[in-house]
């Protein structure tokens, strides 16, 4: 029997990266097919045209994402008043990456009250981040790990944070482009969580601030 590609997307493609000069309407097409998709990486540039966003939003909303990457300004113009929350995909999530930089500058996006999600990783600099944003992430229990991306070294990184009370073992600092999230085998998470595990098993013998790069080098 001879399966057709849209036949093959649906049942075989359960982790997927969308990257490049790829236009909305065709990252939607893509989507549409693979409904099986747990894990979704979308790094294209966003689109202003409405028609398009909703389209996007109802691709999304139909696949059982557990996994996703992208820049929410696919999704909605930079606004303080949007919440994540509202969105059913973002609802069901367990891993979130959010690639804009501008997240926790003067808004979390409603990311606290998403307690389905486990895993975070953001954007954080010293310069732009608000201490108490991030403070109120921190706040909820059900966050198992937080990577921060930062472009600042380690060491001033770690200093924002003790001197704005925001020291917690599960924040990991990465220097790496969002490159390094491969939709087969996720090793962003599983790094960051050995690194979790590592300070939990050693509490008192390791330093709270230690970057994936560091771990991976030991």
């Amino acid at each position: 029997m001879r399966i057709r590609p849209q036949q093959f997307a649906q049942r075989a493609v359960t982790s997927l990266c969308i990257e490049g000069d790829v236009q909305l309407s065709t990252a939607v097409d893509i989507l549409s097919m693979c409904r099986g998709m747990t894990s979704l990486a979308l790094w294209i540039a966003p689109s202003d045209v409405p028609n398009e966003m909703n389209l996007l939003l109802r691709s999304l909303n139909a696949l059982p994402l557990m996994t996703l990457s992208l820049s929410i300004s696919l999704i909605f113009n930079h606004s303080s008043c949007v919440s994540l929350s509202t969105i059913p995909v973002f609802r069901l999530l367990s891993h979130l990456e959010i690639i804009n930089h501008w997240i926790l500058w003067g808004s979390t996006v409603g990311l606290q009250d998403l307690d389905g999600l486990t895993h975070l990783c953001l954007h954080v600099d010293r310069q732009r981040t608000k201490p108490v944003l991030v403070k109120l992430l921190l706040n909820n229990p059900h966050f198992r790990i937080f990577v921060f991306r930062i472009s600042e070294d380690s060491a001033t990184m770690h200093k924002f944070l003790e001197q704005n009370d925001l020291v917690d073992p599960r924040i990991v600092l990465v220097h790496r482009s969002r490159s390094d999230f491969r939709a087969d085998d996720m090793s962003l998470w599983r790094n960051a969580e050995q690194i979790v595990e590592w300070r939990y098993a050693n509490q008192g013998k390791v330093p709270c601030f230690v970057t994936v790069t560091t771990l991976l080098n030991t």
